[in-house]
């Protein structure tokens, strides 16, 4: 398998470095997060610009169509500038599930538009007491003449608040299951706005017989669930690569604390059980990239173990991001935790990475529950 990285992607990788290098800082994210809602134009404009948008996109609608390794290498540096803008929810998610489950006439109509960033979508799929189980919706879609009316709850959608479409899972009358890409401000969509530990905006929804055309259903021949199953797989990767430039931001920081610090007269980088806890800092870290490199590689070459392996990058991003976060802000002193400081906000951003999509704790209870060695 390789690790290493092609021409084309070292010049991704390095034009990815210099944007995250131009939004770090904590007056950078403080006017993100607190001043313009968590998303700026010019910054998206710019992402369109770069073809960040459109990276995974088939190049008929615009795209480079590049793989899983080339969108885990956008994501770290999204983890490392600690950008808020929604590239996670409509780049990756939301277009993995229209390229495995929407007609070639949907994909025209969407595609292109996700590209050039004129589209942003948030994904609905976590419903009120279903945990992160997904697979049991109690939305419901019914046909109505030559559309469909669509009622329920969805909870915790992350960029609702500047989502154009919803990506809307449903149980059909027929006890089937359809996905919905809708208008998200139709006509009877209630939509409740909160900000989550990491700044980000999060929404509930409430459908009350909201109207669908019968063209903005996902192509009812597509089974629903392998089809979200896929894009989830792709979504993981993409959030533990996140992770990787969040830990390995927040490691360069604390390096640079311990060598500047002083106590008993000397910097706090020269204390040997410091440096020890760096150290294990570091492996956590590169575990994860490694895992994640790993990862995508298998989606890229179409495995039949990529889903597996994906699950294990998202339990291990999720158990490493909260270490390292932790030791960072206690390698820090009072001051990590302090709201001047970009440290306990990646620490928050961690936190809240493993909690999307199921936490380490759900999936690796799933993961041992489908190897028999580790079930016994």
């Amino acid at each position: 398998m390789q690790f290493r990285l092609n021409e084309l992607q070292q010049q991704l990788e390095n034009s990815v470095q210099r944007f995250a290098q131009d939004h770090q800082g904590i007056e950078s994210w403080r006017s993100a997060a607190r001043e313009q809602g968590a998303f700026r134009e010019e910054t998206w404009a710019r992402m369109a610009e770069m073809g960040w948008l459109g990276a995974a996109l088939p190049e008929q609608f615009g795209g480079m169509e590049l793989g899983a390794r080339e969108t885990a290498i956008i994501m770290e540096g999204v983890g490392s500038a600690l950008l808020l803008e929604p590239y996670w929810s409509t780049a990756v998610f939301g277009a993995r599930i229209l390229m495995a489950a929407a007609t070639l006439q949907q994909q025209q109509q969407w595609l292109p538009d996700i590209a050039d960033g004129s589209l942003r979508l948030a994904v609905a799929l976590t419903e009120p007491g279903a945990g992160h189980d997904w697979t049991h919706p109690g939305c419901e879609a019914r046909q109505d003449g030559e559309g469909w009316r669509i009622s329920g709850k969805k909870i915790a959608v992350l960029d609702g608040a500047v989502a154009q479409r919803l990506l809307v899972l449903a149980r059909t009358e027929d006890a089937d299951h359809a996905i919905f890409c809708i208008n998200a401000h139709a006509e009877g969509v209630e939509r409740h706005d909160a900000i989550s530990l990491d700044e980000r905006h999060c929404s509930d929804y409430v459908f009350s017989n909201v109207r669908a055309a019968d063209g903005e259903r996902l192509n009812a021949d597509v089974l629903v669930f392998p089809a979200i199953q896929q894009a989830m797989d792709h979504a993981m990767v993409a959030l533990a690569a996140e992770s990787v430039g969040a830990m390995s931001a927040v490691l360069r920081s604390t390096v640079e604390y311990l060598k500047t610090r002083k106590q008993f007269g000397k910097p706090l980088s020269e204390f040997q059980a410091l440096r020890h806890r760096v150290a294990d800092m570091l492996m956590a870290t590169e575990q994860t990239r490694s895992l994640v490199l790993m990862a995508a590689n298998t989606l890229d070459a179409g495995s039949p173990h990529a889903s597996r392996l994906a699950e294990a990058a998202k339990i291990q991003a999720g158990q490493a991001g909260r270490f390292v976060g932790e030791n960072a802000v206690q390698l820090h002193g009072g001051i990590g935790v302090t709201d001047e400081l970009l440290v306990g906000h990646y620490f928050k951003r961690l936190l809240c990475i493993d909690l999307l999509l199921g936490d380490s704790a759900w999936h690796l209870q799933r993961f041992s529950a489908t190897d028999p060695q580790l079930s016994e």
